[in-house]
């Protein structure tokens, strides 16, 4: 992973951990970019679902996911890394499934919620490093991303099963996104 002097982190961890934690954090970038082209990608096709609401999803969680990335670029920046700015560098350490075809618009949507809960995963790894380095600004902003992937599966997943319910979809078992649902109504 290229780097720069690594401002902050330079006398706080070796070598080896400053890798991991670039990797993770970049991987991050990565996944929170892909699902935003995702986002973007079905709000321009959402015709094909017949869920005109899910619009105004794919649209709200494109645009949230592609200030996400600048934050978290700017992030990666700022704590002595480069930030990888060319799609094909990004697409090298994406960890989500890279499938664009649509052929059930409710497991499309069901992917992106599973895609959320990997991001989630995701920024635990890196939060570990951020708290391990006692980097608030850091932890802040990936406390902030856990909670935005939260949200966003939620979304998902209750639009999912009110589109169920309303448009008499075939019942599938959404066991994760129910769970979501239940814990977020405590």
């Amino acid at each position: 992973m290229e780097k720069e002097g690594m401002v902050i982190l330079q006398n706080e961890i070796s070598d080896q951990k400053c890798e991991a934690f670039s990797k993770a954090f970049v991987s991050l970038l990565a996944g929170t970019f892909h699902l935003h082209l995702k986002n973007q990608y079905l709000f321009w096709n959402a015709a094909h679902f017949d869920l005109d609401s899910m619009k105004h999803v794919f649209e709200g969680q494109s645009v949230e996911l592609a200030e996400a990335a600048e934050r978290i670029a700017h992030r990666i920046r700022t704590i002595g890394f480069y930030a990888p700015a060319c799609f094909s560098k990004l697409l090298k350490v994406i960890a989500l499934e890279n499938r664009t075809a649509i052929s059930n618009g409710l497991d499309m949507v069901q992917t992106l919620v599973n895609e959320h809960e990997s991001l989630m995963r995701s920024t635990e790894t890196v939060l570990v490093f951020a708290e391990q380095l006692h980097d608030q600004d850091t932890v802040e902003l990936l406390n902030e991303r856990f909670r935005a992937h939260q949200r966003g599966a939620w979304a998902l997943g209750e639009r999912m099963i009110r589109s169920e319910i309303i448009y008499g979809m075939k019942e599938k078992s959404y066991g994760k996104i129910k769970t979501i649902l239940f814990q977020d109504s405590l």
